[in-house]
């Protein structure tokens, strides 16, 4: 077996169909004051984190490298033992498909909330692979020029999220002898933020449609909303 190790910045990006917020005795509509938001963003906030929201709601997630902040790129041929630092020009990047949020909206009805939770923090993948199945040392990485054109990116800011990024969960949907041997991520920001499934009559398909709230962010307080939208890139 090998192991590629993987650490540096990244982010887990969480999209959320939570309906029409019945379940949450919120009228999206009515969401004019700051203590409703705020009430409704830390009750979707105490769902997520306890995992009782994946058992409701149709979720699509991925978790991200920024190859721009990777620290260490190393590979192994046993576990602790023999490693060797990489870069990015060692590995064949393929690119992965923007399928899974198209998925959710396809699936969600007219009127439906989305929520938007994206962490960003330290991370750390060590994923375990069979040497002689996995010839070629490969990474997904989501090339978004590939898959949107301009104007497509700017209307769906929500894939800047996902564009540009390494994603190591490619190689365990790829090859059937891999596997996260251990992943570790320590969150320092999480944003969060809303949107309504309508219809495009123009498009004729259905898209997201962002709602004018303000952004909530958790965790640390000691960052400014400048600093915390230059991490994000928003």
């Amino acid at each position: 077996m090998q192991y590629i190790n993987i650490e540096g910045k990244g982010s887990t990006i969480t999209f959320t169909n939570i309906g029409d917020l019945e379940e949450f005795d919120f009228n999206v509509d009515d969401l004019n004051e700051d203590a409703d938001l705020e009430a409704i963003f830390e009750e979707l906030d105490a769902y997520a984190q306890s995992g009782e929201i994946n058992l409701t709601c149709d979720i699509k997630s991925c978790k991200t490298i920024n190859p721009e902040e990777i620290e260490t790129l190393s590979v192994e041929k046993e576990q602790y033992e023999d490693e060797r630092k990489l870069t990015l020009d060692d590995f064949k990047l393929i690119n992965i498909p923007l399928t899974d949020i198209d998925e959710l909206i396809d699936s969600a009805e007219i009127g439906d909330i989305l929520y938007l939770r994206v962490e960003h923090g330290d991370s750390f993948f060590r994923i375990e692979f069979d040497e002689e199945e996995h010839k070629e040392l490969e990474l997904g990485y989501c090339d978004c020029s590939k898959e949107l054109s301009n104007f497509d990116l700017l209307a769906k800011d929500y894939y800047d999220y996902v564009c540009d990024t390494i994603i190591p969960e490619y190689l365990i949907k790829t090859y059937k002898d891999t596997s996260i041997d251990l992943y570790k991520f320590e969150p320092t920001i999480i944003y969060a933020k809303l949107f309504r499934v309508v219809y495009d009559k123009e498009a004729q398909t259905k898209v997201l449609e962002k709602l004018e709230v303000p952004a909530h962010y958790f965790l640390d307080d000691s960052k400014t909303i400048d600093e915390v939208d230059d991490i994000l890139e928003i």
